[in-house]
């Protein structure tokens, strides 16, 4: 049993609008790990990314925002928890 660990995070990276962004995480740990990609509002605060036409993965290690645009300009996050 251990705590969630990152063996691998994305670089820092530059897309334009229109653009496909992709953002992929590894970790390890035991139990399984649930992860979840937060996005930095313009207030300063994380709010949870939500999949749908806009957002995919955002519940996995790899989160994919097709067709971005100057609103999804900013500072993403994966949180990894499996509970400990």
């Amino acid at each position: 049993i251990t705590s969630p660990t990152f063996t691998e995070i994305p670089d820092d990276r530059v897309v334009v609008a229109g653009d496909t962004l992709t953002l992929a995480v590894t970790t390890e740990g035991s139990p399984l790990i649930a992860h979840h990609w937060r996005f930095r509002t313009e207030a300063g605060e994380f709010a949870n990314l939500v999949n749908g036409e806009t957002v995919q993965g955002a519940d996995t290690t790899t989160l994919t925002i097709p067709n971005i645009t100057e609103a999804g300009e900013g500072y993403y996050q994966c949180i990894a928890d499996n509970g400990l």
